[in-house]
């Protein structure tokens, strides 16, 4: 219900303003323009060669990942970090990923240290991700935890330079924005998702100065002493997506929230295959529960401005308004550029751009199936298992 009203309360503010068509084009350059500028290169500079390197645990749960592994575990390996430890955890998989990560790890195991565990049934009241990460922190032995995802691909220097900004930032936890790999018009839809997240977190954090962000926790480090101060994965057990509830409590405890968005391509994600994947995987991962207001505003914007166009030529033309058509059109020409831009810098096809609207109606019916979802309390169904959101 509240998801429901904030979204008509900011589409009638937001319609008010659209209707003088210069308010309205200003209003959205002064938001995209300093958010393009921003100052999202910080990593990049960091002093990578570090006098102290932390004794750092990599924590990889997996669940039927056996198009993922290899490739996972290869990178991995090929870290250019002199002092961690890789732990693993099979989390019952039904497919051959557990086969063909005994085969890889055996291969390797004389020249570097990864440690398999086979996860135990996850208990009522647990996620299943969020289960098999705590079970494998138990057996981490490192100052930092790094907890990553199977579709993962850290390139050599990524964990110096994710470790060196951490302690440069003087960060307590530390989520990295990563660089997706896009196959096909059918996940063109995650291009708009990391601009939407991206954004929102600026919006909420730097523009306004609210301790709200959203992100994704492909790439989540955080020390031993945050995790501990957080209550452990314990104290979000049954949240969904966890990432947002560890970042609001970590900003009650006024802990030190870094987040990096160095739009590099450091590290790579292949997060959904195909259109049936990348929507159940959007929409499994959309819940207006975890977003604060201010971070539900800076969502909301970049989809209103990308669908704004199409209510102002269809206004325009049933009313036989020129002006409003060509407002309608300036609109749309203004958001694509702005996207486009975006997509460039990160080093993404920025012809996409011309389909912004598509995509952000495809967030839009992304919002109703979710908000129905929790509506009339329907269970989110993910890799075999049933899990009821809170």
């Amino acid at each position: 219900m509240r998801a429901i009203f904030l979204i008509s309360l900011f589409s009638a503010i937001f319609s008010i303003i659209s209707h003088n068509i210069f308010i309205f084009l200003a209003f959205e350059t002064a938001l995209f323009v300093p958010f393009l500028l921003r100052t999202s290169k910080v990593l990049r500079k960091s002093n990578t060669d570090l006098v102290d390197y932390p004794f750092v645990s990599i924590i990889v749960p997996m669940r039927n990942e056996e198009n993922n592994v290899i490739e996972c575990v290869r990178s991995l390996m090929s870290l250019d970090y002199p002092n961690f430890e890789v732990i693993i955890g099979d989390d019952s998989s039904t497919d051959n990923t557990k086969k063909i990560l005994a085969e890889e790890i055996n291969k390797n195991q004389i020249a570097f240290s990864i440690k398999l565990f086979d996860i135990s049934q996850v208990p009522n009241g647990w996620m299943g991700r969020t289960w098999a990460t705590y079970q494998l922190i138990k057996e981490a032995k490192g100052e930092l935890m790094l907890v990553t995802d199977a579709d993962v691909r850290h390139s050599s220097k990524s964990l110096k330079s994710s470790i060196s900004h951490f302690l440069e930032t003087k960060a307590d936890i530390m989520v990295r924005f990563l660089s997706p790999v896009i196959k096909g018009v059918g996940e063109w839809p995650i291009l708009f998702l990391i601009f939407i997240l991206k954004f929102s977190s600026w919006f909420s954090l730097r523009l306004l100065g609210r301790q709200q962000a959203i992100a994704r926790g492909e790439y989540l480090i955080f020390s031993k002493h945050c995790y501990e101060r957080l209550g452990e994965y314990k104290a979000f057990k049954n949240n969904h997506p966890i990432t947002p509830a560890i970042f609001n409590f970590a900003f009650k405890k006024g802990m030190n929230v870094v987040i990096v968005d160095d739009d590099s391509q450091e590290i790579e994600t292949r997060m959904y295959e195909g259109f049936t994947e990348t929507a159940k995987g959007i929409l499994g991962r959309t819940n207006f529960h975890s977003f604060g207001f201010y971070s539900f505003l800076g969502a909301f914007l970049p989809i209103f401005f990308a669908v704004d166009y199409i209510f102002k030529i269809i206004s325009g033309i049933l009313t036989n308004d020129n002006l409003l058509i060509w407002g309608g059109l300036a609109s749309y020409s203004v958001f694509v550029l702005f996207f486009a831009v975006h997509l460039a810098v990160s080093r993404q096809s920025f012809y996409i751009a011309v389909f912004a609207p598509f995509l952000a109606f495809y967030f839009v019916l992304i919002g109703l199936l979710s908000i129905i979802r929790s509506a009339f309390n329907r269970p989110l169904r993910w890799k075999g298992r049933v899990y009821q959101i809170q």
